[in-house]
């Protein structure tokens, strides 16, 4: 679909609203909310847009500490947002098995998301899953980085 262009957040979402089922979002951190804005401006993404939550015991393991809202809590605040088609609990032992239900044809991930995507490429390849992965850059990091929003 992109091959190795380099495209802006506001034409990538041009280019997903008219190209894909759905968009998937791992939603990790506080931070993450600024991507997951950046998907709410084209009206076609906002029926696609599918939000995965780190279940706390993944965000214990990755960050070292328990979040600050459990996973209840957050689900719960994302599925209340108009523009989120529905938000789903990973799954605590098999991290990429969330993938499998969903089996997105592209996976955007955020600019510093470096959990569980080392070699997801050929994990998926296993699985009989070639999505496209995008890592999307920064944006306004000095302001929206996770660790600035505390």
């Amino acid at each position: 679909m992109l091959g190795h262009q380099k495209l802006d957040l506001l034409s990538l979402e041009n280019l997903l609203a008219d190209s894909v089922h759905c968009v998937v979002i791992f939603l990790q951190s506080p931070g993450t909310f600024s991507e997951l804005g950046a998907f709410t401006n084209h009206a076609k993404l906002q029926n696609k847009l599918i939000v995965v939550i780190a279940r706390d015991s993944t965000i214990e393991k990755v960050k070292g500490k328990k979040p600050k809202y459990n996973e209840r809590e957050r689900q719960e605040h994302i599925n209340d947002l108009d523009y989120v088609d529905k938000a789903v609990l990973g799954y605590e032992t098999d991290y990429y098995e969330i993938i499998d239900d969903i089996n997105p044809a592209v996976i955007c991930l955020g600019y510093d998301q470096d959990s569980f995507t080392e070699g997801l490429g050929k994990e998926l390849e296993k699985r009989g899953m070639k999505p496209e992965i995008i890592r999307i850059g920064s944006y306004k990091e000095d302001v929206y980085k996770s660790s600035k929003l505390k």
